[in-house]
């Protein structure tokens, strides 16, 4: 009975690091994707390139087209800027999920070695 704890023990850690960079970093994979299209809708991105030239408020003078433009550009600016600042958030945390495990073990075997 123990005998088989100690081999499935032994199986789960030797089986971690291919879960970790196969199945594990492909789902983080979509993971990331799905929450990109999520901030991307949040942040309207699209909808103010969408409408980047249609009047506001439906003033269609030389100054309401001029004020529009305007505005718009500002908007679609800070917030791609606001979204680049998250995707380069998530792609940290993505590389640091694939070198946590390989630092750690490093590390690990460093600190045995100078013991």
């Amino acid at each position: 009975m123990y005998n088989l704890v100690f081999i499935d023990i032994i199986k789960s850690f030797l089986h971690f690091p291919v879960w970790w960079y196969s199945s594990g970093l492909a789902e983080s994979y979509f993971k990331l994707k799905t929450r990109l299209k999520y901030r991307w809708e949040v942040l309207g991105v699209g909808i103010w390139l969408k409408y980047w030239f249609v009047p506001m408020y439906g003033q269609r003078d030389f100054t309401g087209r001029a004020i529009s433009i305007f505005m718009r550009t500002i908007n679609i600016i800070i917030r791609s800027f606001l979204f680049l600042i998250v995707a380069l958030f998530y792609l940290f945390l993505m590389v640091v999920k694939i070198i946590l495990p390989i630092l750690i073990g490093f590390l690990l075997v460093n600190q045995l070695i100078f013991i």
